[in-house]
């Protein structure tokens, strides 16, 4: 996660853990307190515990409004990685 102070960031996963092959549902709160518009990338993935690469989930451009709050929904499917912190 890189943010230059800009925005507040947030990620939460709809559970803890997951079975092989389910769908992880992803959510990334981005919360912009300044009184000027933020724009910005974002960039979502998935490391191994190591930091190396697993899959990246999102790659796009965002603009938050002064004051406001964007909810940026994605999924992951586990497939058949092997358990572990990620």
């Amino acid at each position: 996660v890189t943010v230059a102070n800009l925005v507040d960031l947030s990620v939460t996963t709809d559970k803890p853990e997951y079975a092989a092959s389910e769908t992880v549902r992803i959510t990334t709160t981005l919360r912009n307190a300044h009184n000027r518009l933020v724009d910005g990338s974002l960039v979502l993935e998935i490391l191994d515990a190591n930091g190396i690469l697993v899959e990246e989930i999102h790659r796009g451009d965002v603009s938050i409004a002064a004051n406001d709050t964007l909810t940026v929904p994605d999924t992951w499917n586990v497939g058949s990685i092997l358990p572990a912190g990620y």
